[in-house]
């Protein structure tokens, strides 16, 4: 049995270091879409920005982080800001951050940018960052395979 930490929450510009590269990979901006008001509890959330990042090291990505943010928690314009998850964290107070995770296979898109070759798994860290009244305000998905996970350091 293996016995690791798991690692304090960080944004995903707050973990770029001397060990990884972090770039913004895509931003998206979602329109209104029952999925997101049922992810964030809330009939009225409207349209959702995704930024998307990848994690490397050594130019071999080893993390694909996936950032939602609805459009309503924010007054901040993201390209504007630099990190606006830390901005919206910030701002909005955010006080728990609670983790699931998971092993499952890859969607095809996570397959191509991880480099998982043939039926490989990857583990799914989905983290729902929420404030003092306990409403989820953001919501990320991180995709790693098992070999690159990262743990605490």
């Amino acid at each position: 049995m293996i016995n690791k930490k798991v690692r304090v929450y960080q944004t995903p510009l707050e973990r770029a270091s001397t060990s990884y590269d972090t770039e913004v990979h895509q931003e998206i901006i979602h329109q209104e879409k029952n999925f997101y008001n049922v992810l964030f509890d809330n009939i009225q959330v409207g349209k959702v920005i995704e930024r998307r990042f990848l994690i490397k090291k050594d130019d071999c990505p080893i993390a694909f982080i996936k950032s939602f943010i609805p459009c309503i928690h924010s007054n901040i314009k993201s390209n504007e800001c630099v990190n606006l998850e830390k901005e919206v964290d910030d701002l909005l107070q955010v006080k728990i951050v609670k983790k699931e995770f998971s092993l499952t296979w890859p969607t095809n898109e996570e397959a191509e940018i991880l480099h998982i070759i043939g039926d490989g798994q990857i583990i799914v860290e989905k983290q729902y960052l929420l404030n003092r009244e306990n409403k989820i305000i953001r919501y990320e998905e991180e995709s790693s395979s098992p070999e690159t996970f990262i743990f605490e350091e």
